[in-house]
This record gives structure tokens, C-alpha cells and sequence, in this order.
């Protein structure tokens, strides 16, 4: 009976390890340029990236969509070195497109002036840059706003 009980103590055990480890997003490294981006609801003007690793200084920079590749600087704000965590990032809401690019960008030209395209290349890993694509949406009191617009309501 003991030896059951101890087997079932084990199970319940190496499952709950097992469900923790399933749970448990794996984090970007220091040292690997890594740029992570989820869709989301635009917040009035400001874009929210989740992580930025940075080898050293950089910036990350969003671009609006031109025909599925990086289109027009919308926005950028400074990355130190290291990892970065929810990043916001002010953007041109005029130049908006449903999906955005948040790409990592070096501080290599005037440190502290973002100086692209003249300096501050995008950082590239592998002959890949590092960026990522996501989507956004207008919060439901815009989209209201927008057809009361169209419609002549105001």
C-alpha cells in the first residue's frame, strides 16, 4: 500500500512539473537580437511591443505595411542592451496600416538620435532582420467615432 501511495505521489508530481513546464513561455536571451510582437488594439496613438533583446543600444522601429514587406517609419523609441519588456512606442496614426512591422534598428550613427536611413541600419541575424509583423485594431468606441463620420452623425 505504501509503494502505491508513493507511485501516486510521483505521477501527481512529475505531472504538475510536466503542466508548469508546458505553462511557462520561454523568454528571449540576452544576446540574440529577438523582436516579439502580439496583435493588439491600438491605444490611442501608442503601439505596445512585448520583447526587444538589444545588443547594445538600439531602437525599435515600426513601419507601416507596403504590399506585405516594411513600408514608411511610423514610430520608433530607444532599446537599451539586453532585454526589453512591453515597449511602447508612439506612432503616426495617419500613416497606420491594419498591420505594422516592428523592426530592431542598431544606435550607431549620434547616440540617442534615432539617424535612419543615414545611420541606425536595421540589425540583422542570420542575413535576416529582426523584425516581426502583427496586426492592430481600432478599440470599439473609434470604430463607433468612424462610422458616425461616415454616415454625416456628427
Amino acid at each position: 500500500m505504501k509503494g502505491r501511495n508513493i507511485s501516486v505521489i510521483i505521477a501527481v508530481c512529475c505531472l504538475l512539473v510536466l503542466f508548469a513546464f508546458i505553462g511557462c513561455k520561454t523568454m528571449p536571451q540576452a544576446g540574440t537580437p529577438y523582436v516579439e510582437a502580439k496583435d493588439q488594439e491600438l491605444q490611442g496613438s501608442t503601439v505596445t511591443i512585448d520583447y526587444v533583446v538589444s545588443v547594445g543600444p538600439g531602437w525599435i522601429v515600426i513601419h507601416n505595411d507596403k504590399n506585405g514587406k516594411p513600408g514608411d517609419v511610423i514610430g520608433f523609441s530607444p532599446v537599451a542592451d539586453g532585454v526589453n519588456s512591453n515597449v511602447a512606442v508612439m506612432i503616426n496614426t495617419y500613416k497606420k496600416t491594419d498591420t505594422l512591422w516592428a523592426m530592431l534598428h542598431t544606435d550607431s550613427g549620434k547616440m540617442g538620435t534615432f539617424d535612419f536611413p543615414k545611420g541606425d541600419p536595421p540589425v540583422k541575424e542570420m542575413d535576416a532582420i529582426v523584425m516581426q509583423s502583427f496586426k492592430i485594431t481600432a478599440p470599439a468606441m473609434m470604430k463607433e467615432d468612424d462610422k458616425m463620420m461616415k454616415s454625416g452623425g456628427m
